[in-house]
């Protein structure tokens, strides 16, 4: 019945998501949230890994009762299960995004199917060929095309459906080539312009409360790094600080703002656009900005994190009963220390630097293909900051942020050049293919050109809705049969 469908996709999510955020045990529960006592840190990381692995599997089980109601009323069409259960599976993962922020409900959520991480379809951002598919019909068609392969391989190994194989083989061989064979993709040929870009890659870690001496050891750090970015690529245009930087908060505490655009006019002898954020305070309010400095226009704008990371920047409602059994006072410590309010959705106008268009996320943002989406739409190239510090370089979370982004850049048609705190940063084309990338982790420099975005993907154009055809062919053909059958039924 529905009831072991359930359990047995409830199971699949379980283990899957489990193993794939283990990253979650790597964080450091007293430089991320103050919480001093080893037990009670590891409890707390460990009940938020449960949390999350659960709400996530909770949509795998929704999924695995819908298949189960399919294969009663379609039991003798395992071409039209197929299609249906790649349609199903699309918005299952559009749900489970959905089901993650509900989970962690908080001051700092905002609402809307933003949270793609770990999803199955970034398992193959390695293939130029699901890469470029992903252009036309984004994250959630691909999510639908392995939905569809995936139970049509399960139907080929049942005994109903032996005879009716043919078709289904078919449809495996088709989407198997598709992965099995990249060099059917043409070469892609860049053209156009180059973005001379430096990113900065710091290797600050994470602390709760940090002194003013440590503050000025971190600005000194980064100081070297801008004098360098200056010797070894002193044709760079675009310099980027990964998230929590402050670096331009700090250089206006011994500068005034012309004065810092002279410090840099003096460094390069060329207009250039420092990409960095800072922490600022708002009405009451902290946002996590990014903060675009021209040396010769200066300040050309801002843009505010949209996606805010929950139990890193802010507490959700869950969490706050378990942090109050630890310490009564770290919430309101929290609120004060680390705690971010979420900004507007980004609007599509970019920043202009006098010869390029650039628009800035951070982190989390990179999870939504919404957000990325509407920032791609007029810019030649998305700066990202992160830092994943709180991980302490966690290897996996950095290969699926990298897989992430890769899919995000393919999807849009937009590069992406991306600077990671205790992480490695990277330049990414608008196919999805990397550019160039950090040799490790640490205190390094990484530069060259990227070229700019050549045309808009369908799928930036059109969005989601490019599916709608698709799925409204399919419910339609599930609608005539199912009423076709009842017909038969009752004539028999």
């Amino acid at each position: 019945g529905w009831q072991r469908a359930a359990r047995l996709g409830l199971i699949t999510g379980l283990v899957y998501f489990g193993i794939s955020m283990r990253w979650y045990f790597s964080v450091d529960a007293a430089q991320v949230a103050g919480i001093k006592s080893r037990l009670a840190g590891f409890l707390t990381v460990s009940a938020v890994w449960a949390w999350s692995t659960i709400a996530m599997a909770v949509a795998w089980a929704l999924f695995a009762i819908g298949i189960w109601w399919l294969l009663r009323k379609l039991s003798q069409k395992p071409w039209l299960i197929a299609l249906s259960s790649g349609c199903l599976f699309a918005v299952t993962e559009y749900l489970r995004s959905f089901i993650f922020e509900l989970a962690w409900w908080g001051p700092g959520t905002t609402w809307g199917a933003h949270w793609t991480l770990v999803s199955p379809v970034y398992a193959f951002a390695d293939n130029q060929i699901l890469l470029w598919l992903v252009s036309f019909i984004g994250t959630y068609g691909l999510a639908m095309l392995l939905g569809m392969v995936g139970i049509a391989g399960t139907l080929i190994i049942q005994k109903n459906y032996w005879r009716q194989r043919k078709a289904i083989v078919l449809v495996i061989i088709f989407f198997s080539s598709i992965y099995g064979t990249p060099w059917l993709l043409p070469k892609h040929q860049y053209a156009g312009r180059t973005i001379p870009f430096a990113l900065a890659q710091t290797d600050e870690p994470t602390e709760f409360e940090l002194t003013e001496k440590d503050n000025l050891k971190i600005f000194n750090r980064q100081l070297e790094l801008i004098r360098a970015i200056a010797k070894q690529a002193p044709q760079t245009e675009i310099i980027a600080l990964p998230e929590t930087s402050d670096f331009l908060r700090y250089l206006s505490i011994f500068m005034s703002p012309t004065e810092i655009q002279r410090y840099f006019q003096k460094l390069f002898g060329h207009p250039i656009t420092v990409v960095a954020s800072i922490r600022i305070q708002n009405e009451n309010k902290y946002y996590s900005r990014v903060i675009f400095l021209n040396s010769e226009r200066g300040l050309l704008g801002y843009y505010d994190k949209h996606i805010l990371t929950p139990n890193g920047e802010y507490i959700p409602y869950i969490t706050r009963p378990l942090v109050r059994l630890f310490d009564k006072n770290l919430t309101a410590k929290f609120q004060t220390i680390r705690e971010y309010s979420p900004g507007p959705f980004p609007g599509k106008t970019p920043i202009y630097t006098g010869r390029f268009n650039i628009t800035a996320a951070i982190c989390s943002d990179f999870a939504s293909t919404a957000v990325i989406r509407e920032l791609a739409k007029q810019t030649d190239v998305i700066v990202g900051l992160a830092s994943i510090s709180g991980f302490r370089s966690n290897g996996a979370l950095l290969e699926q942020n990298l897989a992430l982004n890769r899919t995000r850049a393919a999807e849009n048609g937009t590069p992406i050049l991306m600077v990671i705190n205790q992480g490695i940063s990277y330049a990414i084309n608008g196919d999805g293919s990397v550019a160039k990338i950090a040799t490790g982790v640490g205190q390094k420099l990484l530069t060259g050109n990227l070229y700019e975005r050549q045309d808009k993907s369908w799928y930036n154009v059109i969005g989601n809705w490019i599916l709608l055809p698709f799925f409204i062919v399919v419910l339609g053909t599930i609608a005539v049969t199912l009423r076709r059958d009842k017909y038969t039924n009752i004539l028999q």
